[in-house]
């Protein structure tokens, strides 16, 4: 069974940062297409006893179900690691890969040439605990997500870690 101090992403989580990214990217068709895998990302609490009390698990559970789920028309790595990152974050947790890395990993969970067991151990390398956690809460946003220091910016294909 999971903590019960384990913070779990909100569908008021979602949709702020949904709604950040269509104000951010108004070029983009960032629109709802398929909110299965947001459901199942919002309510990963319930099946969460499979997975114990592993945060980073359930992190690259967010992070694959969002971006090969494709819930967005364009977006959807952007949306999922910002996500993953943001529930990291609530947990008190840290990315500390660089930009390339931090895109790559979105790249290559999108192309499916990273399976879920080695996003896992790709964050047990990349992730440490936080010295500034947010407070969870609702509509926490883009800029609320102090943690996280990647820039991920749009590109043709994909995200850009900018300059």
């Amino acid at each position: 069974m999971p903590s019960p101090s384990i913070e779990w992403l909100t569908e008021d989580d979602v949709a702020a940062i949904a709604e950040e990214l269509g104000s951010r990217y108004a070029g983009d068709p960032v629109q709802v297409m398929n909110s299965a895998p947001l459901d199942y990302a919002v309510r990963l609490e319930a099946v969460a006893y499979l997975y114990g009390d592993d945060l980073l698990r359930l992190a690259a559970i967010i992070f694959r179900t969002v971006i090969q789920g494709h819930p967005f028309q364009d977006g959807n790595k952007r949306l999922g690691m910002v996500l993953g990152t943001l529930f990291l974050a609530q947990n008190g947790l840290e990315i500390t890969a660089p930009d390339e890395k931090y895109v790559s990993v979105a790249m290559d969970l999108a192309s499916g040439r990273m399976r879920l067991e080695e996003l896992v151990s790709w964050l047990e390398l990349h992730t440490v605990r936080s010295t500034s956690v947010p407070k969870p809460c609702s509509n926490v946003g883009l800029s609320g997500l102090a943690t996280t220091n990647h820039n991920i910016e749009p590109r043709r294909g994909g995200i850009d870690a900018g300059a």
